[in-house]
């Protein structure tokens, strides 16, 4: 376990006891995809995926859009709402 001394804890900037509370205190990275054709969308869902199941990553991937009309809506909002892209790879989810 860990050896709690208050002369080190009134020292530190940080002192944490537990893993779990320092891996929930450490910088995560963001990840982000660029486009939206079929291509972009399939590898979205697996950046997605490891995104997720990774510590060291933000659970949420931004995915930037060129917009366009997709039945009558715009496709980032098509997107946003059904969480699959139904223009370029419909039934797969994001």
């Amino acid at each position: 376990g860990v050896v709690q001394r208050p002369a080190v804890q009134e020292q530190a900037d940080l002192f944490v006891t537990d893993y779990q509370e320092l891996v929930d205190l450490l910088p995560r990275y963001k990840v982000a995809m660029i486009g939206s054709g079929a291509f972009a969308s399939s590898v979205m869902q697996m950046v997605a995926t490891n995104a997720r199941n990774k510590p060291l990553f933000q659970t949420q991937v931004s995915m930037y859009v060129h917009e366009e009309d997709f039945e009558g809506q715009a496709l980032t909002t098509t997107i946003n709402q059904r969480h699959e892209n139904p223009k370029y790879l419909p039934s797969v989810p994001l």
